[in-house]
């Protein structure tokens, strides 16, 4: 066996030791996981994408993610371990990848430091626990780019049904996937020798090449047409995401709206959470043309976030970051170019909405690492250009910089890391013991708990206690109330870790005594934050009021 081999499994074995602690520290899941997890619960398990008994959070979240979560989960039986399972091994795979994707961008020693960054960089790593996307996206994405890059070489038929799979899979985990459907426009470019011998590009492309584009478009089409026609027949026009409008209306936040407000505030009728209602009819190119100034400022200010962003989590590779831009040659190459590409895809469609989280940011982190490989594989080369050029002595320092640039660069990539652990740490979800002790009380009291419909603003007590789900709205408690009776919710939560900031929020902690609808039957100010619930009476009225409004007047579709 070849010692780069040896090398590569010993980044995977490194790999594992350093995830496996952070998989057994990650105790609580995030809000997001919860979607996610329960999503492929009811997927496997009662063939139907639904969770959220006021708005199918299946509308908004792609099934790829949550497939493997309920598939992992008839195995282990514990979403929670199964979401972060599918996680921790997407992401070991994912070193590999990266080791591949280096050998095929220059040479198996590059490899080899493609796949330590991917193994070492801090905010990959926390990846790696989360019950979130990142993990399982970045496998199917840079494995769908390695593919591609192989398929450009080669163009064989496994390669190209393969490429247009992981296509496939990468777009029902992440929208963003679509961004990879501008690598198969290489194809409609092609080349001639003239007479004299000089190439030049022909105005149509090669048949064959053509046959290859439209086979891609048609597997990848075929594969996601299920989703597609499902988020279609929800929203009531063709899209390829059911959260764009969301994420438009959301983005207001970056020039100053109120996010608790923009998000769960009651449309006019009070009937629905506004921001569903909207995002059915609220699109990209409308809202620009709406609101043009403010979008302007609010893509002006996520530029300006998504350089800091980026700035700040390329510190490890920013030296052969900067030598692949002083290599010449380094604009030249196609493959170089495809990443460049996608950089700015990300860069420009995420200015377009609300980002001002790292995590947004690792796709393009991870793209721009392809890139340094280029500066790594040439590092010697570039230093001595520089030397000559400058006429710099060549003393012992020098000569040691120059001989040892790789190793200077891989031993900067270990070092620079470690303020990122130290400083900002792995950001675990906080603690959530408050939530686990109230869904403990209603499992306890109410045997039939995966029956009850608990609404709160956050779904923890939902997912903790294994019954259904329903959004608090911002409102006051008459208008919480009514809601209430409209989705046949059984338990309100307040809990003042979330709603401490609402203008209602003490109206809210007296709703027993300004209301009979609802009765105090759990109040614990023991931990963090204070939590509530109150349980629902009369709810005979309000199943009544629930068929009326379901069987009259239906707005969106709810899970059963």
């Amino acid at each position: 066996m070849k010692k780069v081999y040896f090398l590569l499994l010993f980044l995977i074995l490194l790999g594992i030791c350093i995830r496996i602690p952070l998989f057994n520290q990650e105790e609580f899941i995030n809000p997001d996981g919860i979607a996610y997890a329960r999503l492929g619960q009811n997927l496997i398990e009662r063939s139907e994408y639904s969770f959220r008994e006021n708005h199918n959070w299946g509308i908004i979240f792609p099934p790829g993610y949550p497939l493997f979560i309920g598939l992992t989960n008839l195995v282990v039986n514990d979403l929670f371990i199964a979401g972060k399972i599918v996680s921790l091994l997407a992401s070991i795979l994912t070193i590999v990848i990266f080791y591949f994707l280096g050998k095929e961008l220059h040479n198996e020693n590059v490899g080899v430091f493609a796949a330590t960054a991917f193994t070492m960089y801090p905010f990959i790593i926390r990846t790696a626990t989360q019950v979130l996307t990142e993990s399982l996206f970045f496998l199917f994405f840079f494995l769908s780019l390695y593919l591609f890059f192989r398929l450009y070489k080669t163009r064989t038929k496994l390669l190209l049904v393969l490429f247009s799979i992981t296509v496939a899979g990468t777009y029902l985990i992440r929208p963003e996937g679509v961004f990879l459907l501008v690598l198969p426009i290489l194809f409609l470019r092609s080349q001639e020798k003239t007479k004299n011998g000089m190439k030049r590009w022909n105005i149509l492309p090669d048949i064959n090449n053509l046959l290859r584009v439209v086979f891609i478009l048609v597997i990848v089409i075929l594969i996601a047409f299920p989703y597609i026609s499902f988020i279609t027949e929800s929203t009531g026009h063709i899209t390829i995401s059911g959260k764009s409008g969301m994420n438009v209306l959301v983005g207001e936040v970056v020039t100053g709206g109120d996010y608790e407000k923009i998000v769960y505030s009651l449309n006019e009728e009070k009937n629905q959470i506004d921001i569903f209602e909207k995002n059915n009819n609220v699109s990209l190119l409308g809202y620009i043309g709406d609101n043009p100034t403010e979008f302007r400022q609010r893509f002006f200010n996520n530029i300006l976030n998504e350089i800091k962003w980026i700035f700040l989590l390329a510190i490890p590779i920013i030296i052969p970051l900067l030598f692949s831009f002083l290599n010449k040659g380094f604009l030249k190459d196609t493959q170089n170019k495809i990443i460049i590409t996608l950089i700015i895809l990300f860069v420009l469609i995420y200015a377009c909405f609300f980002i001002n989280f790292a995590r947004f940011m690792l796709p393009i982190i991870l793209l721009l690492l392809l890139l340094s490989l280029t500066g790594f594989v040439h590092s010697t080369k570039i230093i001595t250009q520089k030397i000559t050029l400058h006429r710099i002595k060549r003393n012992m320092f020098v000569r040691f910089i120059e001989k040892n640039s790789k190793r200077i660069i891989v031993l900067f990539l270990i070092v620079s890391s470690i303020p990122y652990i130290v400083y900002y740490g792995f950001m675990y979800e906080h603690d959530l013991t408050e939530y686990v002790d109230a869904a403990s009380f209603l499992k306890e009291k109410y045997p039939e708990y995966e029956q009850i419909n608990v609404m709160s603003r956050r779904p923890e007590i939902s997912f903790y206690s294994e019954a259904k789900y329903t959004n608090l709205p911002y409102a006051n408690y008459k208008d919480i109330i009514h809601f209430g009776k409209l989705y046949n919710v059984d338990f309100i939560v307040i809990d003042e870790g979330n709603l401490e900031k609402w203008d209602n929020y003490e109206e809210l902690t007296q709703m027993d005594k300004l209301s009979d609808d609802v009765t105090l039957v759990y109040d614990d100010s023991s931990k963090t934050y204070r939590i509530q619930i109150f349980e629902m009476n009369n709810r005979e009225d309000g199943i009544t009021l629930y068929n009326q409004f379901f069987n009259e007047k239906v707005v969106f579709p709810v899970s059963s």
